[in-house]
């Protein structure tokens, strides 16, 4: 695989796992338990992420370094603060705006030369974190109605 699809590759699984932590961190902050199952489902979802990239990539004579961004880290710790103080459709939105970011570099990634085995299983990923957004937007939708 060439080095800038492993560079690539290795920046979404960063995104990847910074979204299965923060996802964990908004599960731990949000009162609503049915938000907060689909913010544990999520992160272990980004967790399968993670480890299916690893996988395609070890297959392929490549291994990832996996740390997740700075950025991130400072989003989830921006989240924590947050949520002292914030409801749970603000969580959401924090959510909703990792996954933005998410989608962003998974269809930059989608427009390079690679695989066809990859773009598959990198649309196939696209797809669920658009799916998520989603579903997170109807729950904000509900929060609002029961606010």
């Amino acid at each position: 695989m060439e080095k800038i699809i492993v560079n690539k590759i290795n920046e979404i699984v960063d995104i990847a796992q910074d979204g299965a932590n923060g996802y964990k961190t908004l599960a731990d902050s949000v009162e609503n338990k049915d938000i907060a199952t689909v913010f544990l489902r999520l992160s272990q979802q980004r967790k399968m992420f993670v480890e299916e990239l690893k996988y395609e990539c070890l297959v392929q004579g490549n291994e990832l370094d996996i740390t997740g961004t700075v950025k991130g880290f400072f989003h989830r710790v921006f989240m924590e603060i947050q949520s002292i103080v914030k409801s749970d459709d603000k969580l959401i939105d924090f959510a909703v705006q990792g996954e933005r970011k998410a989608i962003e570099v998974y269809e930059s990634m989608i427009t390079l030369e690679v695989p066809r085995y990859l773009r598959e299983k990198l649309k196939t990923q696209l797809g669920l974190i658009k799916g998520a957004v989603k579903q997170l937007q109807h729950f904000k939708s509900l929060e609002k109605q029961n606010a």
